[in-house]
Order: C-alpha cells, then sequence, then structure tokens
C-alpha cells in the first residue's frame, strides 16, 4: 500500500465527502480510492469512514486522524513548494573551492553580477590546491585541474586549460634559449608540488603528437659570463 497516497485519497473523501469527488478530484478511478482507503483502516485496524448508500460519514477516530493527516500532507505541500522555488530562485551559502588563479582571473570578476541575479545566496569562496573533504569540510563543490582521483564524487569537465614554458627576456639574455625540453635541464626552472602527494611534478610537452615527460631538478648548470644568476617566470 502507498501510504502517502492512502492518506491523499482519505482526506480528499473527508473534505469533498465521497469518493466520487475525491476520485475525480485525484484523477483515479473510484474503486482505487476505495481500496487505498480500505487497505489503511486494514493497516490502522480502526474504521475511519462510515458508508451508506446514500453519504459517507466520519467515525471518531477518523475525525482525529484527519486533523493529523491534513497537518503532514499541508507540511508536505509546503516542503516541496520550497524546494522547488529554491531551484528557480537559489538562496543560502554556496561553498565553492578553486585554484587561487582561478578565482582570480575567471570568478571574482563575475561575482557582481552572479550576485545581483541571485541576491539570497551567500559564496564563500576558498582559493587554495590542498585537498578538501566536500562532506566533512561542507563544500559544495571544488574545481581542480587534471584526472578526478576520488570515484565516489560526481565530476563534470567544465572547460581545458594549456599550459605553456616561458621565461622572461632578461633570463634568456643571461642563459640562451633552450631548443628542445631537454635542454631545460640545464636551467634554473619552477617546479610544480602535488598537493596531493607532496612529489615535484612532472614536466609534460606535446611535440609531434607525442607526450614527452621531464622530470627537473630546477637547478641552472649554466653560468653566465659575469657568474651572475638569472631567474624564470
Amino acid at each position: 500500500m502507498d501510504r502517502l497516497m492512502a492518506l491523499q485519497a482519505f482526506t480528499r473523501v473527508v473534505e469533498l465527502g465521497g469518493f466520487t469527488k475525491a476520485a475525480d478530484s485525484l484523477q483515479l478511478p473510484k474503486t482505487t480510492v476505495s481500496d487505498l482507503v480500505q487497505g489503511l483502516e486494514k493497516h490502522l485496524g480502526v474504521r475511519l469512514l462510515q458508508r451508506t448508500t446514500r453519504r459517507v460519514t466520519v467515525t471518531s477516530d477518523g475525525a482525529a486522524f484527519y486533523e493529523r493527516c491534513a497537518h503532514i500532507l499541508a507540511d508536505l505541500d509546503e516542503a516541496e513548494g520550497a524546494v522547488m522555488q529554491a531551484r528557480v530562485t537559489p538562496k543560502g551559502r554556496l561553498r565553492v573551492d578553486m585554484p587561487g588563479a582561478l578565482a582570480r582571473l575567471f570568478v571574482i570578476p563575475r561575482l557582481p553580477s552572479f550576485l545581483g541575479r541571485y541576491p539570497d545566496l551567500r559564496v564563500e569562496l576558498g582559493m587554495a590546491l590542498r585537498p578538501v573533504d566536500l562532506l566533512e569540510e561542507g563544500v559544495d563543490c571544488v574545481v581542480r585541474f587534471g584526472m578526478q582521483q576520488d570515484s565516489s564524487l560526481v565530476a563534470r569537465r567544465v572547460g581545458t586549460m594549456i599550459s605553456v614554458c616561458c621565461a622572461s627576456p632578461a633570463y634568456l639574455r643571461e642563459y640562451g634559449t633552450p631548443r628542445s625540453p631537454e635542454e631545460l635541464s640545464t636551467h634554473r626552472c619552477v617546479n610544480y608540488v602535488s598537493n596531493r602527494t607532496g612529489r615535484i611534478l612532472d614536466w609534460e610537452f606535446a611535440r609531434d603528437g607525442q607526450n614527452v615527460q621531464l622530470t627537473l631538478d630546477g637547478i641552472s648548470r649554466r653560468r653566465s659570463a659575469s657568474s651572475s644568476t638569472g631567474s624564470a617566470s
């Protein structure tokens, strides 16, 4: 027995004074409404309605039960309405975590227009690369680069980014321009560390349709004529 449907059928019979009108209101066959009410009475072990050929009346137990059912169904309608309204006009706290550069370049400049559109939202923006436990820390979503490691989370690609290897003109004047990725091993390089493992990340290049991976220690083995030290940017 669908208890919710049975409660709706019972309350509608009481409010409209009969099974026929209740069935029309619920867009159900009259026999279905009658079966639902009978199943509810059997489940409760009491008679809720007195049925005659002319009318349907409520028993004392049925009247008391109806009052409780009416409140329950009203609360349910209110809860459903609140959820449906929230889908149209979101409100409450939204916690998001993403890399600082991504936030500064793309998200923060658009926050005024976003909050103007959804004034009932309160955005809490974290800018970190550390692993975030969404459930433990109450974070709604995170934006991360690379492959998703936690298979229990739902991930969706929102864009792609291409990384380039670059250096300042001053550094290239001082140390020269490498002609291939392999020559970077003699240059001073800025390495990135994995926020998950703490390990220095390999450098990855695309060359002639092939991926080239290099492990660079970041220490320059070239010196200028004046023995000065340059810096990459």
